[in-house]
């Protein structure tokens, strides 16, 4: 059987934290561990946060843009390899169900595929799926009044990405920077305007989502789904590294503005 590339993103200093993942994911399947080295963001210059984001305020958040970058970085890797699709991973996490991935079909129009707590929809599995230990999918979309009420992310740590999907959101980000949350980024360029109207009162996750598209104009770009169930989960605090990369490359010279100015 074919192995399935699992790019795992990993700073340095954790090296800890990916011969763990590396470990489990090998011992489950047919998996294929290849290490992305993780960007340390208080190593980015701010001049070069400001100039890849036109965020006047993205020198306070060296460690969303480390991370963003990392993501890229293994985009790339999956855009250039003849891999169906490929697992990415971040090196805190703890594989849950991985074995399901194995026996399951991703939609054939897929370019993404969620894989987090967060955005599983409960309750929405068949038996037959249940029986044959195989991943159900439904449209990413689907999850986003329950990710309004519970949290306000998807998670980016885990999901599955073809080539034909890496090389989208390449060429998306490319134009239109790296400002903001991956993981919020990815879902936004799978919805659509009409997927955030509702007779509800918008949480935060919906205003990030509306903000984004507004901004980008890149409607439905991607095919993009969620698994259930999840395939890994995080075991630390959701954003315990990026937020002290953070603080460690917090200038004095670009102090936290309220109204977020930005360039763009």
């Amino acid at each position: 059987m074919k192995k399935i590339p699992v790019l795992i993103i990993s700073t340095a200093g954790s090296e800890h934290l990916y011969d763990k993942v590396a470990a489990d994911v090998s011992g489950i399947g047919p998996f294929e561990p290849i290490k992305i080295e993780g960007l340390l963001g208080q190593l980015i210059p701010s001049v070069a946060c400001i100039n890849l984001t036109r965020d006047l305020n993205s020198p306070n958040n060296k460690g969303t843009l480390g991370c963003f970058l990392a993501h890229v970085r293994a985009w790339e890797v999956i855009e250039n390899s003849d891999c169906d699709f490929a697992v990415v991973l971040e090196d805190d996490v703890a594989c849950t169900n991985m074995d399901l991935l194995v026996h399951s079909q991703l939609p054939h129009d897929a370019d993404i595929v969620f894989c987090t707590p967060q955005t599983e929809l409960k309750g929405s599995i068949s038996e037959a799926h249940f029986e044959n230990r195989e991943l159900a999918f439904h449209r990413i979309a689907n999850s986003i009044p329950q990710i309004d009420c519970a949290t306000r992310a998807p998670g980016g740590y885990c999901y599955l990405l073809t080539p034909q999907g890496a090389g989208k959101l390449i060429r998306a980000v490319r134009d239109d920077l790296y400002f903001g949350h991956i993981d919020v980024r990815m879902f936004a360029y799978c919805i659509k305007e009409s997927d955030l109207n509702s007779k509800n009162e918008p949480g935060n996750f919906s205003r990030a989502l509306r903000n984004i598209l507004n901004h980008t104009k890149r409607s439905n770009y991607l095919i993009g789904y969620s698994s259930l169930p999840s395939l890994a989960r995080h075991q630390f605090r959701l954003s315990g590294r990026r937020t002290e990369q953070d603080n460690l490359g917090r200038s004095d010279l670009y102090p936290r503005t309220s109204d977020n100015r930005s360039v763009r």
